[in-house]
């Protein structure tokens, strides 16, 4: 049974201009992950690794990425060795398109990794709580 989930995105500027959109993403499966990552957790490590997406087939639709605090926070995807990312505010990635901007290598390589595992680094001096929510399908399309 398909399961749905409803997102809103809402920016103004005061006195400016408002850019608003609200979608329904049909799905067969989502993961929440929340996960502690400790202070002093530096990016020159290993991290604390958070399996997002089992199999690794690609099969995201949506993806967020939201902390308890943001400054000193990044990560890296599938690797503890790639391209570091600052988590510096809430990250939200949607469609084929949007998940696809963390594939690694990018999605216009010949053969990109979908993301399946996250790295998180906290280089502050608190404890910093990460929420991961991914919405996907369950079933791997046949193949050609």
């Amino acid at each position: 049974m398909a399961e749905s989930i409803t997102y809103s995105i809402n920016v103004s500027v005061a006195g400016g201009p408002r850019v608003s959109d609200s979608r329904s993403v049909s799905l067969e499966a989502y993961d929440k992950v929340n996960l502690m990552v400790p202070a002093s957790t530096p990016p020159s490590g290993a991290g604390l690794e958070a399996n997002i997406q089992p199999g690794g087939q690609g099969l995201a639709k949506l993806l967020v990425i939201t902390a308890s605090a943001y400054e000193d926070m990044s990560y890296r995807i599938n690797d503890a060795t790639t391209q570091e990312i600052q988590l510096d505010g809430p990250q939200f990635f949607s469609g084929e398109g949007g998940v696809g901007l963390l594939y690694e290598p990018p999605l216009s390589d010949a053969s990109p990794a979908p993301p399946t595992t996250l790295f998180f680094y906290n280089a502050g001096s608190e404890d910093v709580t990460v929420e991961v929510l991914v919405a996907r399908d369950a079933v791997v399309p046949p193949g050609p």
